[in-house]
């Protein structure tokens, strides 16, 4: 694994070779410029591949002053695009902490329908901690091409346990509530463990994968209740039938904007510190749900770092940044799974054997490999791309190992390179044993 680093205003890094996704999203009856989920992808990578847009045509990109949107509320949730949806027109979904979605037309902003949702919830008064008031929206949406249906996750006021989550099922077309939602998953349990909604927050991405509609859950700033990290499963031809896996320890919040990701058949999830855990229960982890939000406890369908306790004390969640999957071309092993620290470590491990506990000094020796390379924590939602030279992800945070400052790092995943690092315009260092 090396590193390179960019200041934010360089225009960063440019790997040799034309990249590809290492994953695709689903056919889709709109337009292929459509953006229907977080991140463009499953696989939660952030590439967007658009032959337009050159160096030569983004240094001429400005802001278009025939385009103008207005909508209510704090907005989070990455705004989604549609290509060519009803009458051929192209728009855009916004979703709000208001509880309003929005299709806004992409040509001048014009409100093309609008849905409210429900009352969000206040802060002040509740006697519940947090740092969103109202809470409504967070977590990205996502849409169903095939079915023209947009599915978000949403909380609604009411007084202590009053207060719930609600996934709901819109048409695209128009806003309209699909027959059979809302579905309000209080009623949803693991191993014992009741899905107490007040003291939930759900602010990760939503996510479609095989007819289910998974939502990530965790607790409000402040970590105050009894909360714990849930995946609750949807099937959407029967949401009645809902069902979700609960980290077994307090905390353990889902709280990434990434959310959860997949490669179309496991659903990733990445966790925060637990609460008072003695032994582990689930927290500090990447872990791999089977469809339905199903966990085996299998040691190769979970990971957590060997120092996990010490994590847990500190704060410093592994699902800081949410779970990205790659593919690394002639890696041993090839298919991988990225955690990024909010202790500034880059955790990858083997996508089909996880390996439970890991092995490493907290730091190095964890999972397929590992390393700190961001001075601090890392919190966003990172992007990845493969080209002919290996595999990347890129961040944002101060590189450890990064001459001359900035605040972008990409890390290069390669099956013959540990951790290198240079500034913008070096010369790369070369190794003995391992070039860069």
């Amino acid at each position: 694994m090396a590193t390179a680093c960019s200041s934010s205003g360089s225009g960063g890094t440019t790997a040799g070779g034309a990249p590809s996704s290492g994953g695709s999203s689903a056919a889709s009856p709109v337009g292929a410029a459509s953006v229907l989920q977080h991140h463009n992808s499953a696989t939660r990578n952030g590439l967007y591949v658009d032959p337009a847009l050159t160096r030569a045509a983004v240094a001429a990109l400005h802001r278009d002053p025939t385009f103008n949107a207005s909508i209510q509320g704090p907005t989070f949730a990455q705004l989604l695009y549609v290509d060519g949806g009803a009458g051929g027109r192209d728009f855009v979904i916004a979703a709000t902490e208001q509880n309003l979605v929005y299709a806004l037309d992409a040509g001048n902003g014009a409100v093309m329908w609008q849905r409210q949702l429900g009352p969000p919830a206040a802060l002040a008064g509740s006697g519940i901690c947090g740092d969103i008031d109202p809470i409504g929206i967070t977590g990205t949406p996502v849409i169903d091409p095939a079915s023209k249906t947009l599915y978000v996750a949403a909380m609604t006021a009411g007084d202590g346990a009053g207060r719930k989550h609600l996934v709901f099922a819109l048409s695209v077309d128009d806003g309209a509530i699909r027959a059979g939602w809302p579905v309000d998953v209080s009623s949803v349990q693991s191993g014992g463990i009741h899905f107490n909604a007040p003291y939930e927050n759900q602010r990760g991405a939503v996510l479609l994968v095989g007819g289910t509609v998974y939502v990530p859950y965790g607790g409000h700033f402040g970590d105050c209740g009894d909360y714990h990290g849930w995946v609750v499963g949807v099937p959407v031809d029967n949401p009645s039938g809902a069902r979700g896996f609960a980290t077994a320890a307090r905390g353990g919040g889902i709280w990434a904007p990434g959310g959860l990701a997949s490669d179309g058949l496991s659903i990733f999830a990445a966790t925060g510190n637990t609460i008072g855990a003695g032994t582990w229960s689930h927290g500090e982890a990447i872990l791999r749900l089977q469809a339905g939000a199903v966990f085996s406890g299998s040691s190769a369908d979970f990971f957590t770092p060997s120092n996990w306790r010490a994590l847990d004390s500190g704060d410093v969640d592994v699902g800081g940044s949410g779970p990205l999957l790659v593919d690394l071309p002639g890696g041993a092993p090839s298919r991988l799974v990225v955690a990024l620290g909010k202790n500034g470590v880059v955790y990858v491990v083997d996508r089909s054997n996880l390996g439970g506990i890991g092995a490493g000094d907290g730091t190095t020796g964890e999972g397929v490999t590992s390393a700190r390379v961001v001075s601090g924590p890392i919190i966003n939602a990172a992007a990845a791309y493969t080209t002919s030279q290996g595999t990347y992800v890129v961040m944002r945070g101060a590189g450890v190992a990064c001459a001359g400052g900035g605040d972008l790092v990409a890390i290069r995943i390669s099956p013959r390179a540990p951790l290198r690092s240079r500034r913008p315009g070096a010369p790369a260092r070369t190794g003995a044993a391992h070039p860069w």
